[in-house]
């Protein structure tokens, strides 16, 4: 009876079936829809699902709010699942670290971050679709050329250790042949001193032989019986001589007898070596820097705008994180957005006043120092770049960079202030707390996990600790009226010599040398500037400066 009942519903058509329901074989009208699951239910499976402690706080919608397909939500609120926390939801930013995570997430590790919001409560710019595809083929480029790069550098480690079997196989034929030699020169020894005993054994036993003869020539004539007495007188002193001849020759040979035993004592210093070297050799690993080894200038691009009314003075380049190049003009009072493969001005965006440094704060986000209004202004990457907020300093600002949730910004003279991204001054110094090292025109900022350095057009390049200690100069001479420095994706500094060119630094701030001289002199009024700026592939370098071209160079 029940069943009948069953297979006449069965006919009914419905817009939207419960999914448990249909994998019973029964046709049941949803009533409900879960954004998390992407699952219809009916009023009495709708218990059973909120009955499940792990899909308690699942998000349910009634009926009047079914999305018109599981996969084009209306809701806004995230749905994935934490990955620490399974009952958890990422829906909580983290804008200091710039991650997101659920709840217990951000209680766990942010704790003491100020910066924490609901992902609903504080999206407020628009990250469209498209700039998220273009950060994402951007670093599918990177990727590709790393591939790439690996590829041929398997290709030269292969060929490298080609040529090392090579190297040892000639090494050890070397030595075989030295060892071939060195058997010949003590075969041939052998050959000469055995040959001088062989010949004196010889000579001996042949002088005996003859001894031997007269002595039995001499007895058979003793022996002869037709010897007359005269003729037995004159044998018997003939044979007394003979006798007395062959004891004389007995006691030399008695004297002189050999009894020599040749024996080989092997060179001391070859077995010694031999019992010290564990190998023909040992591998030595240098390695190489990677980074910038510039072939050539590929060609000049120019960056003039048809709204630029002066000459452009580029003072400060960054990279952002759709892989696109930022240049700050200072003179046309904007900023310059140049495509990561064309290295043309793609988009232009007006300041209210002149710029000086720029930085890269997030993904989608950098901030500009507009010192002559006291103000930094913080500026949106996406399709189009648009300003997001700014903040006030008490001070001219000149000098910015970003690190780790902190901004580390400067005046043109001595001090560097430190604010978080709410805008909170957190801590200031000047650098002269070292006593003997004091910055009078600080031109630029460049900040990494443990230093802050900055560029003096009159001292050159201070390097301080998170602290502000002056830790010391770097180069001093080399850099004096340095202009602008700034990391690479890889972690090298870069510093403009004054104009000339652009100097490298490594680890541990060795410096690596002059990796490049500028063509142009980028020079406006009474200083020169340069301006570098890798593209996210490090394939490419750009020098800007007080010109309305820049220079492209290419880099391996």
């Amino acid at each position: 009876m029940a069943t009948g009942v069953l297979n006449i519903l069965s006919d009914e058509t419905f817009d939207k079936v419960c999914i448990i329901c249909k994998r019973k074989d029964k046709n049941s009208e949803a009533e409900k829809f879960c954004i998390d699951c992407q699952d219809y239910y009916c009023l009495k499976c709708v218990k059973v699902h909120e009955d499940v402690p792990l899909l308690s706080d699942h998000e349910i919608l009634d009926k009047d709010h079914f999305p018109s397909s599981p996969s084009s939500n209306l809701p806004t609120a995230p749905t994935e699942q934490c990955e620490r926390h399974k009952h958890r939801h990422v829906d909580m930013y983290c804008e200091i670290h710039d991650v997101v995570g659920c709840s217990t997430c951000m209680t766990l590790d942010h704790g003491s971050c100020q910066d924490r919001f609901y992902i609903s409560e504080y999206i407020k710019k628009d990250v469209t679709i498209d700039t998220i595809k273009k950060e994402l083929k951007s670093c599918e480029k990177t990727l590709d050329e790393n591939q790439t790069f690996f590829q041929r550098n398997k290709q030269r480690l292969l060929k490298e250790k080609s040529s090392l079997l090579e190297d040892i196989k000639r090494l050890r034929e070397k030595i075989n042949a030295r060892l071939d030699e060195l058997e010949k020169n003590i075969l041939r020894e052998v050959n000469v001193v055995f040959s001088g005993l062989i010949e004196e054994a010889e000579k001996q036993f042949n002088l005996l032989q003859t001894c031997k003869e007269n002595v039995k020539s001499a007895l058979n004539k003793f022996q002869s019986s037709s010897t007359s007495d005269q003729q037995k007188f004159v044998n018997y002193k003939r044979g007394i001589q003979i006798a007395d001849n062959v004891d004389e020759q007995l006691r030399n040979i008695s004297t002189n007898k050999q009894n020599v035993t040749v024996v080989f004592i092997p060179d001391s210093v070859i077995q010694a070596l031999l019992e010290k070297i564990k190998c023909f050799g040992k591998l030595s690993q240098n390695s190489k820097d990677p980074f910038l080894q510039i072939k050539n200038r590929v060609e000049e691009k120019s960056i003039k705008d048809k709204t630029d009314s002066s000459m452009c003075n580029i003072v400060s380049a960054c990279l952002t994180g759709d892989g696109s190049i930022i240049l700050s003009d200072r003179l046309n009072k904007n900023l310059k957005r140049l495509d990561d493969s064309t290295f043309a001005v793609s988009e232009v965006y007006q300041l209210r006043e002149a710029p000086w440094q720029v930085c890269t704060i997030r993904q989608t986000e950098m901030a500009v120092c507009l010192p002559l209004i006291n103000t930094v202004e913080f500026v949106s990457i996406g399709n189009k770049l648009s300003k997001s907020n700014e903040l006030k300093t008490d001070f001219m600002c000149y000098a910015i960079a970003y690190s780790s949730g902190y901004l580390y910004i400067s005046d043109s003279r001595t001090s560097v202030y430190v604010y978080n991204l709410s805008g909170i001054k957190i801590k200031q110094f000047c650098i002269d707390n070292s006593g003997n090292i004091q910055a009078s025109d600080i031109r630029s900022l460049a900040v990494n996990k443990s230093r802050i350095y900055v560029t003096d057009s009159k001292k050159g390049l201070i390097i301080l600790d998170k602290d502000g200690a002056s830790t010391g100069i770097v180069d001093g001479p080399k850099v004096k009226g340095a202009h602008g420095c700034s990391f690479t994706s890889s972690g090298y500094l870069l510093v403009d010599d004054n104009g000339s060119g652009i100097l490298q630094y490594g680890d541990n701030d060795k410096f690596i040398g002059k990796i490049i001289k500028a063509t142009h002199t980028y020079k406006h009024k009474d200083a020169s500037r340069l301006t570098m700026c890798c593209n996210k592939q490090m394939t490419k370098m750009i020098l800007a400066g007080a010109n309305d071209n820049i220079e492209v160079y290419s880099v391996s």
